[in-house]
């Protein structure tokens, strides 16, 4: 499947955390809450930034 394939089946924006083993956990539910918290961080980092 090309590029423009996979667009028409995944449409919408999409991204993804990483973790690694054993340096951010060590079991899959750790290793899952630490992708989504960086996840959460660089949705911050790219947020704008609310009036005061």
């Amino acid at each position: 499947m090309n590029k423009l394939e996979l667009a028409g089946v995944l449409q919408g924006v999409w991204t993804c955390g990483i973790a690694v083993y054993p340096d951010d956990g060590e079991n899959g539910e750790e290793l899952l809450a630490r992708a989504e918290a960086s996840l959460r961080e660089k949705a911050k980092e790219k947020a704008p930034s609310e009036p005061s």
